[in-house]
């Protein structure tokens, strides 16, 4: 496999933070520049979620018992080539839960994405949780 050119990784890393901003604002339409129409999303203990229509609806779903007020990643690894990359890290971030509070939330994610004349687009997205270590 080829390296990932640098502009490449900077397009998928600039996605990741479009990504953030889209979780952080719960503007989950904006998920329509970054996913592909025939993405795949498979959150943890769920069906996998096949279209970008159906992902932004789960997102909406989840809205009122978890809403996302702060949301950043780490990538640990972005490579491909010219015409399929992949990313992969964590996630850490904070929801208000349905009784008012806060809840924070950590775990680890990988997007494949795929690439053609119109740019990068996730075509795959998977991640599941980390639990938090709670004190004593």
């Amino acid at each position: 496999m080829d390296i990932l050119a640098d502009q490449d990784v900077q397009a998928i890393l600039a996605l990741d933070r479009q990504f953030q901003n889209i979780m952080a604002s719960g503007d989950y339409e904006g998920l329509h520049a970054i996913f592909a129409p025939d993405a795949v999303s498979m959150p943890p203990s769920e069906p996998a979620i096949r279209g970008i229509d159906n992902i932004i609806a789960r997102y909406e779903e989840l809205r009122p018992t978890m809403t996302v007020t702060e949301f950043d990643t780490d990538s640990d690894v972005v490579d491909g080539d010219d015409t399929a990359g992949y990313q992969w890290g964590t996630y850490s971030g904070t929801v208000l839960t349905p009784d008012g509070g806060e809840e924070t939330i950590q775990g680890k994610f990988m997007w494949i994405l795929r690439h053609n004349e119109n740019g990068w687009k996730v075509v795959a997205d998977i991640w599941n949780s980390t639990p938090l270590s709670r004190g004593g």
